[in-house]
């Protein structure tokens, strides 16, 4: 029952994280950027507080997943795994299988 609603609980997390990269493209502020092109750029900018990465996008792509995950963690951003089986994963890797909530805008 316990690993249920830790389960339930993350899932919350993720969606409500899925729903403010959407919400902040909705917007058109600028502090979120979808794809792995602007979530590079977005993490060599030290701008990530967020990032989120669909497992799918992982499992194709590991040594860059890999050395975008390590420069977010160098820079205390936050790291969020989605799995792609869930309906905000599936959102996720609809937009390319990586995201991120910036702490600032960025200027491209």
């Amino acid at each position: 029952a316990i690993e249920e609603i830790i389960a339930q609980s993350l899932l919350a997390k993720e969606t409500k994280l899925v729903e403010k990269v959407l919400e902040e493209l909705g917007r058109g502020s600028a502090l979120a950027v979808v794809g792995a092109a602007d979530s590079e750029k977005a993490i060599l900018a030290g701008a990530v507080e967020n990032f989120l990465l669909s497992d799918d996008y992982l499992l194709k792509n590991r040594k860059h997943a890999e050395e975008l995950l390590s420069m977010v963690e160098q820079n205390g951003g936050k790291i969020h795994i989605l799995s792609s089986k869930t309906g905000s994963g599936k959102k996720l890797s609809g937009l390319g299988g990586t995201a991120c909530i910036l702490r600032y805008k960025m200027k491209y």
